[in-house]
């Protein structure tokens, strides 16, 4: 009997550890890596491990190989996810199933799916597989040898998960002299719209043919004060590829900019223009800009074989000794560790073996943000599941007037003239959705009070959150602040960047009451909103404390077919405190039961109180 009860415990045991894992993608249809798909009008199926919350998705990518999606991606079932696409012929396609900046499908529990890089290539129109057409889709960069491992390894890892928005354009690859010129100066020409997304798509364009005319006006909009992170980066990497001597200052100064993806393309691009490299140190690179020959240069140099496990494992320990920003946060003896899991890293047969003893390593950090990979393979070095503090289902139910009006955005309004708005993601890959979004502010402009729940949303696109939460203020106020890690400072950070909330004056403006709803399910970018509005006059953060998970993760490849993702920045609030692992705590804390929600939600009920007083 003994015997039995301890099988029955067991088998209890490892089915709860079972289903806290992440989810992850089990099936595709067309496959992942297929060379055969039949263009024309599709239906791509993504099926996952574990049932699925239906309040988002994260479909990452963009430019020419991110599927024409046609009508609402949808989910079919609790575990299947479901769009359209109208495919073109002899066509690569690719997208991410989450991305680093959006992570929005989610198991029940709010658990982030594992990152999956989806790539298929249809057949030509007659049936038969030609030659992929997309001969240049990134770059080569001559001097990657100039640089330092670390920064080589983020360069690699980054140009492949953002390959899709790296491809060459084709209607360029064939034009005349004449139309060249044409289209470079329609590129230049949209430098200047208000689009972002448009001016990031000429910017990638104009670097990748080249176009010595773009040089200036891509440092015009580089020395305007940080903005829209995509946008940065992608003019910088495009300087770099222009090559021009002009833009060395700029780049300079970008070495330490707010972003730091734009910190890695000012140091490549640095590189690729003068064929010498500083690394991350500007005083080095401004006297050599001054008078080179009054600094010696000399290349770093690899002191193992590259591709070799030991290579990996010096990579690993590099990588996290100069660039995990949270390294020292639990006080951890890394050097212990390292003598630990050393010999067994050395053993393993494949990347996929490496990987998997590397996570064990890392798993010592308790660091949502630390994630290795090997191939398509995804492997986490640590799960925490968080239960969201809502029940989804019942919302509908509660709000009065509720509609659902697209993926991201829901409305409501209660009959005391409160309005209701939910927000499940800030991915910058649905910012047509956000349209909408203003719309329904605008709707509820005449409300005595506004409730926004984003107690679902786990992040995206910190851009698009401060546009919402702009139209709430009407003076500039820093909301957090940051730091990232730069080993040659004295004590391993660079200066502390503010972030700063500046009103929207292109959208309506809200002065009513303000309650927003947050929890445990609450991360990265949206506890960024939540700093935010913590800044507008009255309004009130009710629920439970945000996560405490914020690192910007970057990727580190360790040259053996792994890949390990750590955190580069702590994420700090006004007051310069760090908030990672804490979170952040609401002005009303309210205790939530899910067992007991079926018909109410005491969150709403204490948000209404409080816009009623």
């Amino acid at each position: 009997m003994k015997s039995n009860l301890f099988s029955i415990i067991i088998i209890f045991f490892c089915a709860a550890i079972s289903s806290a894992r992440p989810p992850k993608v089990i099936k595709m249809i067309p496959e992942n890596g297929a060379v055969d798909v039949k263009p024309g009008p599709t239906k791509i199926r993504i099926l996952f491990d574990q049932d699925m919350s239906k309040g988002g998705h994260s479909l990452c990518g963009g430019g020419e190989s991110f599927p024409e999606i046609v009508g609402e991606p949808k989910w079919a079932s609790k575990r299947a996810f479901v769009f359209s696409a109208n495919l073109q012929p002899n066509h690569d396609y690719s997208f991410g199933i989450n991305c680093p900046s959006a992570q929005n499908f989610k198991s029940v529990r709010g658990e982030p799916a594992e990152i999956l890089f989806v790539n298929f290539k249809t057949v030509g129109a007659n049936g038969v597989l030609t030659k992929s057409s997309n001969v240049e889709k990134t770059p080569t960069w001559k001097y990657l040898s100039h640089l330092d491992a670390d920064t080589r390894s983020q360069l690699v890892s980054f140009e492949r998960f953002f390959s899709s928005c790296y491809q060459y354009p084709q209607e360029y690859r064939n034009a005349s002299e004449t139309q060249k010129t044409r289209l470079e100066d329609k590129w230049i020409k949209e430098l200047s719209s208000q689009d972002q997304n448009a001016i990031a798509t000429a910017a990638s364009y104009l670097g990748m043919v080249r176009s010595q005319s773009a040089a200036e006006p891509l440092e015009k909009i580089l020395s305007n004060p940080p903005g829209n992170g995509r946008l940065r980066w992608t003019c910088t990497r495009a300087l770099g590829q222009i090559g021009q001597n002009s833009s060395i200052p700029i780049l300079i100064n970008l070495i330490d900019d707010t972003n730091a993806n734009t910190c890695i393309y000012a140091r490549v691009s640095l590189a690729e223009i003068t064929e010498v490299y500083f690394g991350r140190d500007k005083e080095k690179w401004t006297a050599w800009h001054k008078d080179p020959s009054s600094v010696t240069y000399s290349r770093p140099e690899n002191t193992t074989p590259a591709g070799t496990n030991q290579h990996a494992f010096e990579r690993l320990r590099n990588a996290i000794d100069n660039a995990y920003s949270y390294k020292n946060l639990k006080g951890l003896d890394w050097d212990q560790l390292y003598d630990r899991y050393k010999a067994s890293l050395l053993k393993a047969d494949n990347p996929t073996e490496f990987a998997n003893k590397a996570a064990h390593l890392l798993s010592h950090a308790k660091d949502k943000h630390i994630w290795l990979t090997a191939g398509k393979a995804r492997i986490g070095s640590y799960n925490n599941p968080k239960t969201p503090n809502v029940n989804s289902e019942s919302i509908p139910k509660i709000i009065p007037n509720f509609k659902k009006c697209n993926g991201t955005i829901s409305k409501g309004k209660f009959p005391d003239n409160i309005g209701y708005i939910s927000i499940n993601n800030w991915s910058r890959h649905k910012e047509s959705e956000f349209t909408q979004l203003y719309t329904v502010l605008n709707e509820l402009n005449n409300t005595d009070g506004l409730i926004i729940d984003v107690r679902m949303n786990s992040g995206g696109s910190e851009p698009i959150a401060q546009e919402f939460a702009g139209c709430f203020v009407d003076e500039a106020k820093v909301y957090a602040k940051h730091v990232y890690r730069n080993v040659g400072s004295p004590d391993g950070f660079g200066n502390i960047q503010e972030r700063i909330l500046k009103p929207n004056k292109k959208h309506p403006s809200y002065h009513g009451k303000v309650a927003v709803l947050s929890g445990p399910v609450v991360m990265s970018s949206c506890e960024a909103f939540v700093l935010m509005m913590k800044q507008v006059p009255g309004c009130k953060i009710v629920g439970g404390p945000t996560q405490g998970s914020s690192g910007n993760p970057k990727p580190h490849d360790l040259g053996n077919g792994v890949t390990v993702y750590l955190p580069s920045w702590k994420a700090l609030l006004p007051d310069e405190t760090c908030f990672e692992g804490k979170g952040i705590w609401p002005d009303i804390p309210v205790k939530f039961n899910r067992k007991s929600t079926k018909s109410n939600d005491p969150v709403i009920e204490a948000a209404l109180r409080e816009l009623k007083r």
